[in-house]
């Protein structure tokens, strides 16, 4: 099982969204917060990765932590 990504598109701009699965986790399985922080920490290295906008913790909104 790996974290769903969905490809989000809104008039001419685009992006990618991760999320932990909706299922019952492993205590440090999917940590998308994790993610974010290792992708934010790679901006300006010169190691190529995809710039992260914001980490949204509040399970309300899409279901499960994202980026």
């Amino acid at each position: 099982m790996s974290n769903p990504t969905y490809f989000v598109t809104r008039g001419d701009w685009r992006g990618v969204m991760r999320k932990q699965p909706n299922d019952a986790l492993m205590p440090s399985a999917h940590a998308i917060d994790r993610e974010y922080r290792v992708l934010s920490a790679l901006q300006g290295s010169g190691v190529p990765a995809p710039k992260p906008y914001l980490y949204c913790e509040n399970r309300e909104i899409l279901g499960t932590p994202s980026i």
